[in-house]
């Protein structure tokens, strides 16, 4: 189906400053032990395999809608299309995916929708993310979020709004070398040098040199995209800065030349504003052991003597307290 003489477009295996995982896919996967028009032929194989699946799944998924527009669920059905993550597929001579990789053939993936009242052939160039469908299908569905979340409703641009230009992208993977999974014992190390199974290279890799999987983090905007990693063993890891606007297949890393020293300074400083703003919230549910039913009760009972219940916390036990409705709401 696919033409493997037509491929002539991979990203190339020879970049300077990339991270220091794609050599280390490349020897442990013992391409590079290959000639480079083997290497080449491989890749263009690869290639050409997930453009075939790619197409598959286009054929299934158009017999899917077929089915469903000659059902009486057409007019009342949405239909969301998207992928958890991309391939390497041949891409700078590597294949599957890498935890902490966080170039646009991993990160960015297809997002298709269809439903009643959505503007026909709009097309969105803005930044969106993944988790912006389930704020989507919750207003669709008139469901209220009962968490806070940062997610951003698709609606208003599937009804034909345009995206919001100064709306960052954010993506984090990678482990830290003091987790568990990292913390591999020798003897599982020299099991994983005998596997031969297909995720027996990308485990020995993780075990021996598990720096390079450490924890990253990007943001991509319409003009820049910046990749930050880190580790305790190594406070600043192998980071990254592309201009996507000039140079969208990610082929010039810019983290390390000289006059962009402010813009990484800047982009750092968003990126861990982000995180501030996100890394953690409140519940909005209140727990029925809190200190606030605690307080409503002494104010309430001030006479009661507190009666120690399981827990750690002392309460005041009254069926006509637990009864009250006044019981539910904030002081």
């Amino acid at each position: 189906m696919i033409d493997r003489s037509k491929i002539t477009n991979l990203r190339p295996r020879t970049l300077k400053d990339k991270p220091d995982f794609h050599a280390l896919i490349r020897a442990g996967r013992h391409f590079t032990d290959l000639s480079e028009e083997d290497y080449d032929a491989m890749c263009r194989e690869v290639y050409g395999v997930y453009l075939g699946a790619i197409s598959q799944i286009d054929s299934l998924f158009g017999t899917l809608m077929t089915a469903l527009d000659a059902s009486p669920l057409k007019d009342s059905t949405s239909v969301f299309v998207f992928s958890d993550h991309g391939d390497y597929a041949g891409d700078y001579g590597l294949i599957e995916k890498w935890p902490s990789g966080m170039e646009d053939v991993l990160t960015r993936v297809p997002l298709l929708v269809r439903t009643p009242g959505g503007k026909p052939g709009q097309v969105v160039p803005e930044m969106v993310q993944l988790f912006d469908t389930m704020a989507t299908m919750l207003q669709l569905a008139d469901i209220e979020p009962v968490h806070i979340h940062f997610a951003e409703s698709l609606l208003p641009m599937l009804r034909g709004s345009p995206g919001n230009p100064m709306r960052p992208a954010f993506a984090e993977g990678g482990f830290a070398s003091h987790e568990k999974k990292l913390q591999v014992p020798k003897w599982v190390i020299k099991k994983l040098r005998k596997n031969d199974s297909p995720y027996g290279p990308k485990k020995l890799q993780e075990a021996e040199h598990p720096l390079s999987v450490c924890r990253a983090i990007m943001m991509k905007t319409m003009e820049w995209k910046f990749v930050y990693r880190t580790d305790p063993q190594r406070p600043e890891g192998h980071n990254e800065l592309y201009n996507v606007k000039e140079d969208p297949r990610e082929l010039k890393n810019l983290y390390y030349e000289p006059g962009y020293e402010a813009l990484r300074a800047e982009q750092l400083v968003k990126v861990m504003n982000w995180l501030m703003v996100t890394c953690d919230v409140t519940p909005q549910k209140e727990d029925g052991r809190g200190f606030q039913r605690y307080v409503r009760s002494r104010l309430k009972y001030p006479e009661a003597k507190p009666k120690k219940v399981k827990g750690k916390h002392n309460f005041i036990e009254d069926d006509s307290d637990r009864s009250d409705p006044e019981d539910q709401t904030a002081l």
